[in-house]
C-alpha cells in the first residue's frame, strides 16, 4: 500500500511537471505544491506511519512499526522464544523428588528426544529402544544413518513395522562392531537427562536452571520440589513452566556445570540464599527440635531411614557419580557391556523400567544411632539428636574419599546462630530465658536452639548456609532433600492443623484489649484538641469541662479548608494511632492467647517463620489498626464526611480509618469501606509497579547484557572496551564473599578447608608459578605495614624482593619501580610514615594472578582478629 501510494504521488508530480514541458503552460503553484506534499507524506508513511502528517484511512504499518516493540520483526520473529525440543505445562509440588530433579510426565518424556551416538557401551540398549519404536516408552523416534558421501539416511521409526525395526536394530549392532561411522539414535527423554527449566518472567540469572529429569508415569503436570519455589518465584495456583532439552553432549555438560540447580543457592545480586524449605517443612523442623520432643528407637530409625534412604542407597551420594555395569568387552570392539548386563527397558519387568544404562553403587554404610539422651524409664532420643544424626550421616557420605575426610567427619560443624522463634515464647512463660533462641552446633551435634526458617529457609548465615560454604551446593541439595522427606513423615505421624481456639485471647487480655480501644479513642480526641490549640481554634472549646465531639467538630470546621493545617492533623493522628495499634499488638500477641505456643498451631506458624507475620495475626486476633491511603488518612468528601453515615467534620478516629474491630469477631460495614480502600491501593500499586519496573529492568539489561568479566577480572564490553579495571572495584565475587569477614565461623570450621587448601597450594607450587604467584601479594602487604611504621628500609627491601623474585607483568613492574623510588625519596626526607605512597594491592597485583591479593580493609580486619585471638589465648602463633 505504501509503495503504491508513493508511485501514484510520484506520477502526480511528474504529470504536473510534464504540463510545463509539453505546452509551456505553468500549472497553478497550489497544484504542484499539493502533489509534492502528497509524495513526501507517502514516503514518510512508508518509513513510519506515525509521521504521515495527516489521518490515515488505511492503517498500514511502516518500516518502523514492522521492526519495533514486542510485535516487531526482531522481538517476535528473530528473537522469538518458540523453539523446538521444548515443553510447557502446569507445575505441581512434589517433596519426594530431589531438589535438583524435575518431575516430567511420561507424555512429555515420550515427545522430547536426545540424539545419542551409538558406541560399544550403549549399543545394546539403543538397539532395544529402536526395536520398541516411537509408540512405546521408553523408545526412540528416529535413527540417522551416515552415508559414505557425508549425507544422512533418516529412518522414522513410527513408519516402520516391528520386523523392520528389529532388522534395523541388528544392523545397528553390526555397524558399531565393524567400526563404521556411528549411528545417531533419537531416543526418548529418560531419568538423569539434564534439561533447562524456566519460569517467566525471568527476572534474574537463576530464573533458568538445569535440573535432571525424573520421569513420572502416571502424572500429567511438571513436578517441582518446594526448595525451588523462591528461586523461580513460583507457586502452585496454575503457574506454568518451560522445559528445554539440550541436544548435544557439550550443551548438556555446560548446563550442568553452569546452571545446575544445586549451584544456585546464593543469588548473584547480593549473595543471600535463595533456596530453602518453606511452610509445612519449617513448622515440622521447629517441632522436631524443640526441647520436649522425644522419640523411641523405632521412631528414630523410621525417621532416619525415611530421610537418608536416597543417600544411603547411592542416589544422592556423589555428584553425578554414575558407572557402567561391569562387563567383558564385546567381541570385536573395545571396552563395552554385555547384552545381558544392560538394564532392561521393558516397563513391565521387575527391574527398573526407565533407568539409564548406568549403575550407581550404594553406600556401604549402616545407620548408626547415638546413645539416647534418656535411659530411664525408657530409652528416648531427642529431636535435636535426630537432626544431628542426619547431618553426621550426610557428611560421612558426601565427604567420602575427599581430601581431609577424617578431620571433617571427626570434628564436624561448629556454628552459633539465632533462630527466628523467640526463646521465651514456649508455653506462654515470659521468664526471660532465651536459650532456645540461640542455635549452637558443636562437632555436628545440635546442643541448643530450635531449627526453623533461619536454619533451613532462604535466610543467610544459618546451618544450611554454613554447609554450602564448607561443602558446596551438592551437599546442601542432599541436606534439604533429606530433611524434607523426614519432615514430611513427621507431619504424617503427628499432623498439623489450625482451630478456632488458636485465635482466642484470654479473658483478662480481652478486657485489656477493650480498655486499649477506649484509650485509643481518647488519644484521638486529645490529638484533635491539641491540633486545634496549635492552630488558634482552642478558644472555642470549653475550659471547665471536657469538650464533646460535636464541640470539637464545630471548632475544626474552618481549618479543613487550610491544606497545611489538614496535613499537620493527619500526621499527628497517624503517629498517635500507630502507637495505640502497637500497644495493642504487644499486649495481645503472642502472650495473650488462650492456648500458648507450641500447642497453638496458628501462632506457631507465625513465630517460626513458616507462614504469615505478626501483622496478619494481629488483624485476626486484636484489631486491623489504622488504614492509610498513600501515607495519609482516608480523604473527606465535599460534605466534610469520610462516609455518608458519619457527621460532618467528625474528628473521631473511627471516621478517619482506624479500625478497632478484628476478623475473629467481624468488622462493621463502615470499616469494610476503609479496609477495601487500602486493599485496592495495594492491588493498583502491584499492577502499576509491575509494568514500570519491568520496562525499567529491560532498559537496563539490554544496555548491559554485553558486559562480561574477563580472565584478568576486568569488566569489558563486547568490543573489548574496559568498563571497570576490577570487577566491583575489589574483584570479589558476590557469591563467594558472604563469609569473608566471619572469622569466628571460619576458624571454628577450618578443618574443612585446611587439608584442601594445603593440597591446592602444593599443586600451584608444582606448577612453577606460571598461572599463580603465591608470594608477591603477601610481600607487598608486609612492605605496606613496614612503611606505615616508618621502616622505609624494610619496605624498600620488600619491594625489591618482589621485583627480583617474581615474574611480573609490565604494569606491575612499572608500578613497583615507581613505588620503590617514592619510598627512597620519603626516606631521604625523613618522613614518619609512607602508607600514602602505596596503591591498593589489587590495583598493582591483580587478583587473577597473584594469590592473596585482597583489599587492605579485609587484610587489616584479619590481622586485628588474629592479634586479638592470640591475646585472649584463643589462638597460638603456630595456628
Amino acid at each position: 500500500m505504501h509503495l503504491k501510494g508513493i508511485l501514484m504521488a510520484n506520477k502526480e508530480v511528474a504529470r504536473s511537471l510534464g504540463k510545463v514541458e509539453v505546452s509551456g503552460y505553468a500549472p497553478p503553484k497550489l497544484e504542484l505544491s499539493q502533489a509534492v506534499e502528497n509524495l513526501q507524506i507517502s514516503v514518510n508513511s512508508f518509513m513510519d506511519k506515525m509521521k504521515s502528517g495527516k489521518h490515515q484511512t488505511v492503517s498500514t504499518d511502516g518500516i518502523r512499526q514492522l521492526l519495533e516493540k514486542k510485535e516487531g520483526l526482531f522481538r517476535m520473529k528473530m528473537m522469538g522464544k518458540r523453539v523446538n525440543f521444548a515443553a510447557r505445562s502446569v507445575i505441581s509440588p512434589d517433596p519426594n523428588i530431589e531438589t535438583s530433579e524435575i518431575g516430567v510426565p511420561q507424555a512429555i518424556a515420550s515427545q522430547l528426544y536426545y540424539p545419542e551416538v551409538a558406541t560399544p557401551h550403549n549399543v545394546h540398549q539403543l538397539r532395544k529402544l529402536v526395536e520398541r519404536g516411537a509408540a512405546l516408552y521408553p523408545g526412540a523416534d528416529e535413527v540417522h544413518i551416515p552415508n559414505a558421501n557425508g549425507s544422512k539416511n533418516i529412518k522414522a521409526l513410527a513408519a516402520l513395522s516391528p520386523a523392520d525395526r528389529k532388522t534395523l536394530g541388528r544392523q545397528l549392532i553390526t555397524d558399531v562392531t565393524s567400526g563404521k561411522p556411528p549411528w545417531t539414535v533419537f531416543r526418548h527423554l529418560r531419568d538423569g537427562d539434564p534439561v533447562l527449566v524456566n519460569r517467566q518472567p525471568t527476572l534474574h540469572k537463576p530464573g533458568i536452571m538445569a535440573h535432571t529429569v525424573k520421569v513420572l508415569r502416571k502424572e500429567h503436570t511438571i513436578r517441582l520440589h518446594y526448595v525451588n519455589c523462591n528461586t523461580y518465584n513460583a507457586d502452585f495456583d496454575g503457574d506454568e513452566m518451560n522445559l528445554h532439552a539440550p541436544q548435544d553432549p557439550i550443551s548438556r555438560m555446560e548446563a550442568l556445570a553452569i546452571a545446575r540447580a544445586d549451584r544456585q543457592y546464593l543469588v548473584p545480586t547480593c549473595g543471600k540464599p535463595l533456596r530453602g524449605l518453606i511452610q509445612d517443612h519449617v513448622i515440622a523442623g521447629s517441632f522436631i527440635t524443640k526441647r520436649d520432643t522425644f522419640y523411641t528407637k523405632d521412631q528414630v530409625c523410621l525417621l532416619l531411614y525415611a530421610g537418608l534412604r536416597a543417600a544411603l542407597e547411592g542416589q544422592l551420594s556423589r555428584d553425578d557419580e554414575v558407572r557402567l555395569n561391569p562387563a567383558k568387552p564385546m567381541k570385536g570392539s573395545g571396552k563395552g557391556v554385555k547384552e545381558e548386563d544392560v538394564i532392561s527397558t521393558d516397563p513391565w519387568e521387575d527391574r527398573p523400567w526407565h533407568k539409564p544404562n548406568v549403575k550407581i553403587f550404594a553406600q556401604k554404610m549402616k545407620l548408626e544411632l547415638e546413645p539416647p539422651c534418656v535411659f530411664k524409664p525408657q530409652r528416648l532420643w531427642s529431636g535435636k539428636q535426630v537432626m544431628s544424626m542426619v547431618l553426621k550421616h550426610l557428611i560421612k557420605i558426601s565427604q567420602k574419599g575427599k581430601i581431609g575426610e577424617k578431620d571433617q567427619v571427626k570434628n564436624g560443624i561448629c556454628m552459633d546462630g539465632k533462630s527466628k522463634t523467640p526463646g521465651d515464647i514456649w508455653n506462654g512463660k515470659l521468664d526471660g530465658c532465651k536459650e532456645e533462641a540461640t542455635v549452637m552446633f558443636r562437632g555436628t551435634d545440635l546442643l541448643m536452639g530450635v531449627l526453623d526458617k533461619n536454619s533451613f529457609g532462604a535466610v543467610g548465615f544459618g546451618i544450611t548456609h554454613m554447609c554450602f560454604e564448607l561443602m558446596g551446593g551438592h551437599f546442601v541439595s542432599m541436606w534439604l532433600a533429606t530433611i524434607a522427606r523426614l519432615f514430611s513423615l513427621m507431619l504424617q505421624l503427628r499432623g498439623f492443623t489450625c482451630r478456632y481456639e488458636d485465635l482466642v485471647l484470654r479473658d483478662e487480655i480481652d478486657d485489656q484489649r477493650r480498655r486499649l480501644i477506649m484509650i485509643s479513642r481518647k488519644n484521638a480526641k486529645a490529638t484533635a484538641e491539641a491540633w486545634l490549640h496549635k492552630h488558634g481554634q482552642g478558644g472555642q472549646l470549653p475550659t471547665d469541662k471536657p469538650a464533646t465531639p460535636q464541640q470539637v467538630s464545630s471548632a475544626a470546621r474552618s481549618l479543613f479548608h487550610q491544606k497545611a493545617a489538614v496535613e499537620h492533623y493527619e500526621g499527628m493522628t497517624i503517629g498517635k494511632m500507630k502507637e495505640s495499634w502497637s500497644c495493642m499488638i504487644n499486649g495481645c500477641i503472642p502472650i495473650g492467647q488462650k492456648i500458648p505456643v507450641p500447642k497453638n498451631n496458628f501462632a506457631s506458624m507465625v513465630q517460626t517463620g513458616a507462614k504469615g507475620s505478626t501483622v496478619n495475626q494481629s488483624q485476626v486476633c486484636a484489631c486491623l489498626g489504622q488504614q492509610e491511603l498513600e501515607g495519609r488518612l482516608p480523604p473527606l468528601m465535599a460534605t466534610q464526611r469520610s462516609l455518608p453515615c458519619f457527621a460532618p467534620n467528625d474528628l473521631s478516629n473511627r471516621t478517619r480509618g482506624y479500625i478497632s474491630d478484628r476478623f475473629l469477631t467481624g468488622i462493621r460495614p463502615q470499616e469494610f469501606f476503609f479496609h477495601c480502600m487500602a486493599g485496592r491501593e495495594g492491588l493498583v500499586d502491584t499492577a502499576v509497579k509491575t509494568s514500570r519496573s519491568g520496562y525499567l529492568q529491560r532498559c537496563l539489561v539490554k544496555h548491559l547484557e554485553s558486559l562480561k568479566v574477563s580472565y584478568d577480572h576486568s569488566v569489558r564490553d563486547a568490543d573489548g572496551s574496559v568498563i571497570q579495571f576490577l570487577y566491583g572495584e575489589d574483584g570479589a565475587d558476590v557469591i563467594r564473599s558472604p563469609y569473608l569477614y566471619k572469622f569466628d565461623e571460619l576458624r571454628a570450621n577450618f578443618h574443612f578447608m585446611r587439608e584442601l587448601t594445603k593440597h591446592q597450594i602444593a599443586q600451584m607450587r608444582q606448577g612453577g608459578g606460571k598461572n599463580v604467584d603465591l608470594d608477591s601479594a603477601e610481600a607487598y602487604l608486609a612492605a605496606l605495614e613496614a612503611a606505615k611504621a616508618g621502616e622505609f628500609a624494610t619496605a624498600i627491601q620488600g619491594i625489591q624482593g618482589i621485583l627480583d623474585g617474581s615474574e611480573l607483568d609490565k604494569a606491575a613492574t612499572l608500578s613497583l619501580t615507581m613505588l620503590k623510588r617514592r619510598l627512597k625519596e620519603a626516606k631521604k626526607a625523613k618522613a614518619t610514615s609512607g602508607a600514602h605512597l602505596f596503591d591498593p594491592v589489587a590495583s598493582v597485583l591483580g587478583p587473577a594472578h597473584y594469590y592473596g591479593s585482597t583489599s587492605e580493609r579485609h587484610e587489616q580486619a584479619l590481622q586485628e582478629y588474629v592479634a586479638k585471638a592470640i591475646a585472649n589465648n584463643d589462638l597460638t602463633e603456630k595456628q
